[in-house]
């Protein structure tokens, strides 16, 4: 079974990215931020990466050249993950995944599992995937999300954004979703991407070693610079 790993992300833009976050503490610092958590999350994927992940894949948002440029030279300092950098879908949330599963289904197979997170998981953790994932996996955020998903690349209902409007939890929904296709999902310890400042504040209090460049925008953000 190819083992796929996907990795979406915003560049970091003013206004653009991080917008929940630039409420606390001001875009500016939030644009900051945003490349700070890109720049850790690379940075410890180069040094942790899984030795059974067989693709890695970069999909970014905006589609522009300036967008494509800038993430290209990001991961040439990281050339021992070799990255594929691929333009997310303009749709909504849970249809880009969808379009992206189906997408490497239809270019690697069905025997295809793919494991998705973002570039807001800066300290993901990432001895958490191992080689034996088949069946669809869930990583919980602790404000009712997900952090992290694993599932076949023939399982796409889980992503079906229809089902994500009867104001439920998108987890619980989402472990529904898979339930009702005869599924029990494997459930994860729970962990936490980066939307607010208390978010950031929890992630540094958690993997401040893992995160060199947050730490350093942080000590920063203190003093106003």
């Amino acid at each position: 079974m190819k083992q796929l790993l996907v990795i979406v992300a915003k560049q970091p833009l003013l206004n653009f990215s991080k917008t929940r976050l630039a409420k606390d503490i001001g875009s500016e610092n939030a644009q900051k931020f945003s490349e700070a958590f890109l720049s850790d999350i690379l940075f410890n994927l180069e040094n942790e990466i899984p030795k059974f992940i067989n693709q890695i894949f970069l999909y970014i948002t905006p589609a522009t050249e300036n967008s494509f440029s800038y993430f290209q030279n990001l991961v040439q300092k990281h050339q021992k993950l070799n990255f594929t950098i691929r333009p997310q879908p303009e749709t909504s949330f849970f249809d880009r995944l969808k379009r992206i599963t189906e997408e490497l289904e239809a270019e690697f197979g069905k025997d295809s599992f793919v494991h998705f997170t973002g570039s807001d998981v800066p300290d993901f953790p990432w001895e958490i995937l191992n080689e034996g994932m088949e069946k669809p996996v869930i990583g919980p955020d602790i404000d009712g999300g997900y952090y992290y998903i694993g599932v076949p690349t023939n399982l796409t209902a889980c992503f079906d954004q229809n089902l994500f409007l009867s104001g439920e939890k998108v987890f619980e929904t989402t472990v529904k979703i898979i339930e009702g296709e005869g599924i029990t999902p494997i459930i994860l310890s729970k962990w936490s991407d980066i939307d607010e400042l208390k978010d950031l504040e929890r992630a540094l209090a958690r993997s401040e070693r893992r995160l060199p460049n947050v730490v350093e925008c942080y000590r920063r953000f203190l003093r106003k610079e």
